[in-house]
């Protein structure tokens, strides 16, 4: 009768929820094979720690195992609408025990909340400053995104490297054409 009476609470909260659990990885651990032990090594642990209310990754930290040294991590941030508008990537310099900047991914969106731009740029320490390195630009027809355009940068203007062209039946996608580019000519 106990047991009866507990499955019963379990599917009435259920039912009444109607929501799906969502589960979101605290640490990762990362192994390799070690020949000579014959064994699996733990190499590097990522640590994710969430914000904008638990529903956003914020800070991605990997650090060695099995001294706990700081290694990278990923600063995320994010808009109100909580689309991604920031992927900064820092690396832990032990000299100094600091860290460091190294690279960002800028993310752009148009008017309907549509990724339209992915630009990865790289941190000079010299200057001090972030330059372009690459960039994704994307086309949609409606909701369907119909163009994916690859692009480097070459110190003081966009080349592009490869375009996808991409067809939908409905909201499916049926085909994908790739293109590249050698320099300004498409092959």
């Amino acid at each position: 009768m106990y047991t009866s009476r507990i499955l019963f609470l379990c599917l009435f909260v259920t039912i009444l929820g109607y929501s799906q659990a969502t589960y979101k990885i605290d640490e990762k651990y990362i192994y390799s094979w070690d020949d000579t032990a014959m064994d699996w090594k733990h190499d590097f642990s990522d640590q994710y720690t969430y914000g904008n209310g638990g529903t956003k990754e914020t800070v991605l930290l990997r650090f060695s195992v099995p001294s706990l040294e700081n290694l990278n991590q990923n600063l995320k941030t994010y808009y109100s609408n909580n689309n991604i508008i920031l992927d900064q990537r820092q690396f832990w310099n032990p000299g100094t025990s600091m860290w460091m900047n190294n690279s960002q991914v800028v993310y752009t969106y148009n008017t309907s909340d549509y990724l339209i731009e992915e630009t990865n740029q790289v941190y000079n320490l010299y200057t001090m400053t972030y330059g372009n390195f690459s960039r994704e630009l994307y086309e949609y027809t409606g909701a369907n995104r119909t163009k994916q355009t690859s692009q480097t940068w070459n110190g003081a203007a966009w080349t592009n490297t490869e375009e996808a062209d991409i067809t939908y039946s409905g909201s499916l996608p049926i085909q994908i054409v790739r293109k590249s580019w050698n320099g300004t000519t498409m092959m």
